[in-house]
Order: structure tokens, then sequence, then C-alpha cells
């Protein structure tokens, strides 16, 4: 399309030198067609335009840490994002220890006497099965 468009267009606009026969007819066709081309040319520049400067306001949005729908109402962000890390934070406490010994005989009675109780799950009536946890000898 580089190459293809400037030669169109040259070949179009370049007045000619030869001796063809240049009728009306033909110079009024040359005229509509360079009008048609214009107009073109036109629509293609005035989209550019305006897709540059949707580029520059987006750049001014990610540069100012903003979304469209905060710039355009006036408000600022929900929360304070920006004094709480989030992707390179420390982890937080551990919420169970991994390592720790599951009584299995004690667990699946918690969970058959809760199943029994309620006849089903027991998760159906708000109530947890308990696990019992015991400790490693030794440790």
């Amino acid at each position: 399309a580089a190459i293809v468009l400037p030669s169109m267009m040259w070949g179009l606009f370049s007045k000619r030198n030869d001796t063809t026969k240049v009728t009306e007819g033909s110079m009024l066709m040359a005229a509509w067609l360079r009008f048609v081309a214009m107009c073109g040319v036109g629509v293609v520049a005035a989209s550019a335009a305006a897709l540059f400067l949707l580029w520059v306001y987006h750049l001014m949005l990610v540069l100012t840490g903003r979304t469209t729908k905060e710039h355009l109402t006036g408000r600022g962000p929900p929360l304070d994002v920006h004094n709480e890390p989030t992707l390179c934070a420390r982890r937080g406490p551990r919420l169970f220890d991994p390592r720790e010994w599951v009584d299995s005989a004690a667990m699946f009675d918690a969970i058959r006497v809760s199943g029994s109780a309620s006849s089903g799950s027991g998760a159906a009536d708000g109530q947890r099965p308990t696990v019992v946890v015991a400790r490693r000898p030794g440790r």
C-alpha cells in the first residue's frame, strides 16, 4: 500500500505531456477522480488525527493513574490503593500450618456425626464438620 497508493496518486494528478487526444469528458472525469481521491485522503487524515488524539488522552490517563470513568465523573478512586501494596507485598500470616498431622479417624467420625445429624452434608444448615488436628510425636 505504501508503494501502490502514491504511484496511483501520481498517475491521477500528474499533467499529461503526451499527444493523446484530451476531450472535455475525460477532463471532467479526471476532475471527479481528483475530487473523490482528495475526499478519501481527507477522511483518512481526519481518522488518523482522531486516533492520535484518543491515544494522547489514554496516555494522559495512564500517566495520572486514573480510569476513564474517574476522569469523566470527576471522582477519584474509591479506595486508597497507592498506600497498600498488592503485587509485590509481603505475604500475610498463614491461616493454618500445612505440616500438621491430621487424625483421619477423628476427621471421618466428625464428618459422619455431622452428616447423620442434619441428614445431609452438614453444610446446608450452617454446621461445619470439626476436624481434629493431632500433633506429630516428638514435635
